[in-house]
């Protein structure tokens, strides 16, 4: 599991730990492996970003329900913490025009993605990815508030419609999680794969924020 240093959770707060399994295809579990080692030279990070009484969310493309909790990745060579905390700051500052402050360690997920098919040859027939869930407050969401679009691809929206399309963006991935996969494009099914781990940890994080009732992801 990739950890951060123990001086995060000393500023932040102790983060809750948990073990997400998600079944997936041969097919999946191929693109799964190949971003794997690429994905351990950073901290991956999902952030909840509070500007009133909204949250941010990343949206796909022109679409007003295609909503997604922005991810980030750090280096592992950034230790320190206030290096780590000015390049997080950065990144979203560029992709979501957006100045932050971090507030609490929320969640240390690890997902473990396990083959629903043996392959040959493969007796571990797994992979995994650890994502490092933190809320954030906006500071200069005051003159943003106004407009529901930031940049191009960010939006404000009330954390129930987030919720909301997590949940539908699940739900349209699950016939490929049940089946392993009923398209061609092994991109859409590496990206179903998320599917299940975007909603599954805005729908905790929820949750532990809100004590609203997970729903059935």
């Amino acid at each position: 599991m990739n950890r951060l240093p123990q001086e995060f959770e000393e500023r932040y707060g102790v983060a809750k730990g948990m073990l997400l399994p998600v079944t997936v295809s041969p097919r999946q579990l191929e693109m799964l492996r190949t971003a794997e080692e690429e994905s351990n030279k950073g901290w991956n990070v999902m952030l909840l970003v509070f500007a009133g009484a909204k949250i941010l969310a990343h949206a796909e493309g022109d679409s007003q329900t295609a909503l997604r909790l922005p991810e980030f990745r750090v280096s592992t060579e950034l230790l320190d913490l206030e290096d780590f905390e000015t390049n997080l700051k950065a990144q979203v500052l560029s992709d979501y025009g957006l100045e932050i402050d971090l507030s609490r360690y929320l969640m240390l997920a690890h997902c473990a993605f396990m083959g629903n098919a043996p392959i040959e040859g493969d007796e571990s027939d797994t992979s995994s990815r650890t994502l490092h869930v933190f809320t954030a407050r906006a500071l200069n969401s005051d003159d943003l508030l106004s407009s529901e679009e930031i940049s191009s691809v960010a939006r404000l929206v009330k954390p129930a419609a987030l919720a909301d399309a997590l949940q539908k963006e699940w739900a349209d991935a699950r016939s490929q999680l049940n089946t392993g996969g009923t398209t061609a494009n092994m991109r859409d099914e590496y990206d179903s794969s998320w599917a299940f781990v975007r909603a599954r940890l805005a729908a905790l994080a929820f949750h532990s924020l809100f004590n609203w009732d997970l729903p059935d992801v």
